[in-house]
């Protein structure tokens, strides 16, 4: 959502140290206006039905990404621990592709380094491995032959 709304040149109204004085002139106001109102839609449309319900009462965009973020990105411990724990606990559906199934572990490598957690490429790899089904034995052991330098994630991923 960050890189949304700082792609379309919003993201400063949620960052408060980006905005400047509402007092400056009309122009500005006008500007900081429409922009506000573009980033509270934005917002708005990306919510859920319950997350929206928690944010009604806010005003500003400010406003709404500081209880999504309380609310949604808890950024402690407790959130750290269950999600490395799916991630080592994941196994590949058998419905998947492996295509898929990396893809899946990608997103979920990309929610834990959101939560400012990260993962060492060679525990990827690694991963990537135990969860793979016995069907795969033989790609496993093709891929562990690789030399330590070319056993990380990007290669071993796609």
């Amino acid at each position: 959502m960050q890189t949304l709304l700082d792609a379309k040149e919003l993201w400063g109204l949620i960052d408060m140290s980006k905005v400047k004085s509402k007092e400056e002139d009309l122009i500005t106001i006008i500007t900081y206006t429409k922009k506000e109102n573009k980033a509270w839609n934005l917002l708005f449309q990306s919510l859920s039905n319950n997350q929206l319900m928690i944010v009604l009462k806010e005003t500003t965009t400010h406003g709404i990404w500081e209880v999504v973020e309380k609310g949604y990105v808890d950024k402690g411990l407790v959130n750290k621990i269950f999600q490395t724990k799916k991630f080592f606990m994941l196994q590949m559906n058998h419905n998947y592709t492996m295509e898929q199934h990396a893809n899946k572990l990608g997103a979920m490598v990309e929610e834990i380094n959101a939560i400012k957690a990260t993962i060492l490429d060679k525990i990827k790899v690694m991963v990537l491995f135990m969860s793979l089904p016995k069907s795969y034995q033989y790609l496993i052991t093709m891929l562990e032959t690789l030399k330590p330098k070319y056993f990380i994630w990007d290669n071993v991923s796609t």
